[in-house]
């Protein structure tokens, strides 16, 4: 609960007015915060004893605390940004839009904007590093999970920080870069994980 509630203020931090970063850290640090807090190593040995149905039913209310907190925080956002008049991203592209038909030209410009990014990156041999070390992270999940078994904190950021950057390339108008930023911060996580294990094996 104490991961969550962090998430949330985080994404408020961030996001809020002319100081925040963009409206994409009131989803991604929420986001990622959810993961964080259900990947605890208690959690890890609950869901050991638990069968396939309640599995799922845990992967949906997982699911739904994420949406709640994203929404809990884009409206404590649009609160700030209302009562301060910092007239921020948010309320200029979204809550003065003028219908949906306006709401659906934005969706479809920041999917542009993000499918620019990304034919601009496949031109930089680093963004294809990048997608190797994640096909190669994904392929040897296992032998990962084992290095930060031992420190469950770790493992939970970890985690919640690979769910925030999923999400955060779907959500940003920058996606590539997005993901090449995270790929790299949570390969050095990885890194010092790798560190620690082989010096305590």
């Amino acid at each position: 609960m104490r991961r969550l509630v962090a998430g949330v203020v985080a994404a408020i931090v961030f996001a809020a007015g002319r100081f925040g970063a963009d409206v994409g850290a009131a989803i991604v640090l929420p986001v990622g915060a959810v993961v964080a807090s259900l990947s605890t190593e208690r959690s890890v040995r609950v869901r050991a004893r638990i069968s396939s149905t309640d599995a799922h039913r845990r992967v949906f209310l997982a699911i739904g605390a994420a949406v709640i907190a994203c929404v809990a925080s884009l409206s404590v956002l649009v609160l700030i940004d209302l009562i301060s008049g910092a007239n921020a991203h948010l309320t200029r592209s979204v809550i003065d839009a003028g219908g949906a038909n306006d709401l659906a030209d934005i969706a479809q410009r920041r999917l542009a904007l993000s499918a620019d990014d990304f034919a601009q990156a496949a031109a930089n041999p680093l963004f294809w590093l990048v997608i190797a070390g994640v096909g190669l992270g994904i392929a040897n999940w296992r032998r990962i999970d084992a290095w930060l078994r031992s420190a469950p904190a770790a493992r939970a950021g970890f985690l919640g920080g690979c769910a925030a950057v999923a999400v955060g390339v779907l959500v940003n108008d920058s996606g590539a870069t997005f993901l090449v930023l995270g790929s790299l911060a949570l390969g050095a996580t990885l890194a010092f994980a790798w560190a620690q294990a082989a010096k305590n094996p």
